[in-house]
This record gives structure tokens, C-alpha cells and sequence, in this order.
């Protein structure tokens, strides 16, 4: 089995409102997936139902090999998840909320729970009421839940919202951890795309409820532009003196006063020396390379034109 998770055409209508329209994901076994999208475009949609909280309007959902249907309770048991914010019984501690789960999901594995809290480094806190942690602290308790029992496929909806950075880097290594020595597989969304660049095997982007693209983060790279960013204040006179005095014809303005020059035949002090010589101001120049945020702009940006 290659794909632990894939779906055809999946879609989505609620009250005459087309949620999700045609989403086809492919995932595979051991990856972490990063399924990128805007706000409202149908991410926690199809989190939903891929672990049975919503029946899709159309489309099919493949889970661990089998076609999910409305009765498929027992896959959910290969599974964990975090779907929006996770919620707790806020009287309990930490400790009982994770005790509580893993009697609803029938896993008496010794050590588990001490492991999953160490994991969060949840461990002080362990036995105070959940009602007094953080926001942060919730999320990180929310994870913990979700690998307690050490689930196949972890399904994570916005898993860093609420971490300050140091939990940023901690999620980044646990996630690490979870797919290469604990072979999870994982399928996470996130806004930061950053975070999604540092860990995912392979990027999936939903756009207005429909995936636009599957690429693997390596192919990405492969495709990477070296580019030189220059900032300056008069982009109309600038662009001129690249096209007539350089013969640059590579180039373009991505705002009102910057530009991007794909070539990596031209040193960027010939570029400022011509700048200063015809009286442009030039604030800063050097060279970058594309990344992931550049190709998720270029490929929703496209969407957005059709």
C-alpha cells in the first residue's frame, strides 16, 4: 500500500453552499503532508471528513487501503486528530483528560501517557486542572492526545496555532520524530508556511475547494530561481536602465518599489554602479532563492487569474 490516505473528486455542500468541490489528495505511507490553503478555503472542511465527523456530497475517501463509509468506525481507531482547537474536560488535569482517552479508545499501553506528556513537555503541568493552561498549553495537549496511542495517521488541523516560537521549533523536531522513528504518517494544514517548508515530504494546495496542485518539497527545490531583489525608489526608471543600458530582459516588479532580476550572469555591483550612475536610488540589493511561500503565491496567484 503506497497511499495510506487518498481521495477522488471529494466534495462538500451545505445549504446550497459548495464548501469543497473536487479534492484529490494523495498520501503516503510515513510522509508528513502539508496541505496549504487561505482562510476559507476548505482545509477544515476536508480534515472533517476525512475522520468521519462529515459525510462528503460527492467523491470517495480511501483510508489505510478500504473506501471510508458512513459505519467505518474501526479505521478510526488507526487514527489521531486534531480538528480545529482541541477541547477537555477544563475541571480535569492534563493527566485524567489523557487517562479519559485512552479508556474511550481502549489502549492500556504502560508508560503511554507519562511518554505522550514527556513528548510535550507536559509533565509539570500534568496535574493541574486544564481550565488553568495556557493556549499554548492546550495545543500541546491536544497532540499529546492525538499520539497517545500511537496512531498510524495523525490528521492535524492548525497544530501551531497558539505556540510561541520555542514550541515552534519543539513541534518541528516531534513531528520529525513522530514520521521517522515512530513511521507515523502526517497530514497537517498550516498558515505558517514557513513551518510546513522545514518538515513536509510533500505540499498539497486547496484553493477556493479545489486542489490546485501536489508537489514533493524536493521537486520544489529542484525548481528553485536564484534571483537578485533590488529595492529602489523610481522602479519605472530602474526597469529601464536593466532592459537598455544592461540588456536584462529577465526580470519583473513585484511591488511598488522592489524588483526581481532571474539571471545569474550579472554581478550585483555592475547592477548598483548603473543605478547610481543614472541618479536611481537604490536601498538594497541581494541575491535569494525562491521559496516555498514564492511558489504557493505564484500557483494561487495563477488560480486567481483564470
Amino acid at each position: 500500500m503506497d497511499n495510506i490516505l487518498q481521495t477522488s473528486h471529494l466534495a462538500k455542500t451545505i445549504k446550497g453552499r459548495d464548501l469543497v468541490t473536487d479534492v484529490n489528495i494523495h498520501v503516503r505511507k510515513g510522509e508528513i503532508y502539508g496541505f496549504l490553503g487561505p482562510n476559507g478555503a476548505g482545509k477544515t472542511t476536508v480534515m472533517r471528513m476525512l475522520t468521519n465527523l462529515w459525510r462528503p456530497t460527492g467523491g470517495v475517501i480511501e483510508l489505510f487501503g478500504e473506501k471510508m463509509e458512513p459505519g467505518s468506525y474501526q479505521m478510526l481507531g488507526r487514527m489521531g486528530s486534531i480538528i480545529e482547537f482541541p477541547a477537555f474536560y477544563e475541571n480535569l488535569t492534563g493527566r485524567k483528560n489523557l487517562w479519559l482517552h485512552c479508556e474511550y479508545m481502549g489502549y492500556y499501553h504502560h508508560g503511554s501517557i507519562e511518554e505522550a506528556l514527556e513528548m510535550l513537555q507536559l509533565a509539570e503541568a500534568a496535574d493541574q486542572p486544564v481550565k488553568n493552561y495556557s493556549l499554548g498549553m492546550k495545543q500541546r495537549l491536544g497532540i499529546a492526545r492525538a499520539i497517545l496511542c500511537r496512531p498510524e495517521l495523525l490528521i492535524l488541523d492548525e497544530p501551531t496555532n497558539g505556540l510561541d516560537p520555542a514550541g515552534l521549533k519543539q513541534n518541528r523536531e516531534l513531528f520529525r520524530t513522530l514520521s521517522r522513528e515512530y513511521e507515523m504518517t502526517i497530514f497537517l494544514s498550516s498558515h505558517l508556511l514557513s513551518e510546513v517548508e522545514d518538515i513536509a515530504d510533500t505540499i498539497g494546495i486547496i484553493h477556493q475547494g479545489k486542489t490546485l496542485r501536489e508537489i514533493s518539497m524536493k521537486d520544489i527545490t529542484k525548481m528553485n530561481t536564484a534571483y537578485i531583489e533590488l529595492s529602489v525608489d523610481n522602479v519605472r526608471q530602474a526597469s529601464r536602465i536593466l532592459s537598455d543600458q544592461l540588456s536584462l530582459d529577465r526580470f519583473k516588479v513585484t511591488d511598488g518599489s522592489e524588483i526581481r532580476i532571474y539571471t545569474e550572469n550579472i554581478e550585483t555591483s555592475e547592477i548598483s554602479r548603473a543605478l547610481a550612475q543614472s541618479g536611481v536610488g537604490l536601498h538594497a540589493i541581494s541575491r535569494k532563492t525562491e521559496t516555498l511561500e514564492d511558489y504557493y503565491l505564484s500557483v494561487t496567484e495563477g488560480a486567481e487569474r483564470l
